[in-house]
């Protein structure tokens, strides 16, 4: 969860709207610090091969589908993005 400004804001809710967009094939949503928010809301984006998209579009697209004040502040076009290895189980 993000906390941005006193507002709970939850990455996979927001992960979801851009997702929607043909371009988009992954996103992963952050929280990052902000000198008055406390967090903004942050995205970084794996675009499908041979597409394009602006940081302005999948913003307003966020703002459309969800509340403005979850929107990301800022998106990053990333070629992948960190992931985490499960542990194996014994």
């Amino acid at each position: 969860m993000i906390i941005s400004g006193g507002f709970n804001v939850y990455a996979v809710e927001v992960e979801a709207a851009p997702g929607s967009h043909p371009a988009v094939q992954m996103s992963a949503v952050v929280g990052i610090p902000h000198p008055d928010w406390g967090e903004a809301v942050h995205a970084e984006i794996i675009l499908r091969p041979g597409t394009s998209a602006t940081e302005e579009a999948l913003i307003e697209l966020v703002k459309q589908r969800i509340s403005k004040h979850k929107a990301p502040k800022s998106i990053a076009v990333v070629d992948e993005l960190p992931v985490s290895q499960a542990k194996e189980s014994k």
